[in-house]
């Protein structure tokens, strides 16, 4: 299962109108296309069960429901530990301008004004059974910066 968990409600409905383009029915069926850091969790304890691994590209930066100021009490360093405290097995990238390290993010997808969607419709395009460690992945694409 792949999550894209994105904070900005245009930024998700462009990835998703352009994944729509670009995938097939089977691709799409296993991604959750969401902005609510809730049902992000949920998946990934429903999935944690299931063998395939779970991936999540997620933005660094979350918004309060009520309006559009960036709330402290939750980023992508805090989300992918909580996340992974679930499932240890999951990966979880960032997707955007200013990613995030932390000891729980595997990798950032570059996000820039230039390529807003490029690098992440690729992402969503792999086969991610194909790579069975972290390092394979890297490898395989060298453009996802390690945390």
């Amino acid at each position: 299962m792949l999550i894209v968990l994105q904070s900005f409600p245009e930024v998700l409905t462009e990835l998703r109108r352009r994944a729509d383009q670009r995938l097939t029915p089977a691709q799409l069926e296993n991604i959750l296309f969401t902005s609510n850091h809730r049902e992000a969790l949920d998946y990934v304890l429903a999935e944690k069960r299931k063998p395939d691994r779970t991936v999540v590209i997620s933005s660094t930066v979350f918004y309060a429901q009520s309006d559009d100021t960036a709330t402290n009490d939750l980023n992508a360093a805090i989300l992918s530990a909580s996340m992974k405290d679930i499932d240890p097995e999951m990966w979880f990238f960032t997707y955007s301008t200013a990613p995030q390290t932390s000891e729980h993010i595997d990798g950032a997808i570059p996000k820039s004004p230039s390529n807003m969607y490029g690098h992440a419709l690729e992402f969503l395009t792999l086969d991610l059974a194909d790579a069975k460690s972290l390092d394979e992945l890297h490898e395989q694409i060298p453009w996802i910066a390690p945390s």
